[in-house]
């Protein structure tokens, strides 16, 4: 799970825009409506990465894969800006 969280609106609860990670590390951030896009303007980006275990026949999340690294907006490291022209999002490294 991916969310972007307005730096102007910090510190904040609520993601702006969220996304879903597919397994080959491609996402649609959706905004008002499934798959629109990020907004222009610089986010601070959380991801969590929950392992899932099956329980009573379920798959339930687990603990998270990052170890809580990039959870938290007030302090993840990673940053994007969506500029106006493109709305595109850079790769986002999560080696830092």
């Amino acid at each position: 799970m991916v969310g972007f969280y307005l730096v102007s609106q910090l510190p904040g609860r609520t993601p702006l825009a969220t996304a879903i990670v597919e397994a080959d590390g491609t996402y649609r951030p959706s905004t008002y409506v499934n798959g629109d896009g990020v907004p222009q303007g610089e986010y601070v980006v959380t991801v969590a990465w929950p392992r899932y275990v099956e329980f009573d026949g379920q798959q339930i999340a687990s603990d998270d894969q990052l170890q809580g690294k990039y959870a938290d907006p007030e302090k993840s490291t990673l940053r994007v800006t969506v500029n106006g022209t493109s709305g595109e999002i850079a790769p986002i490294d999560l080696t830092r």
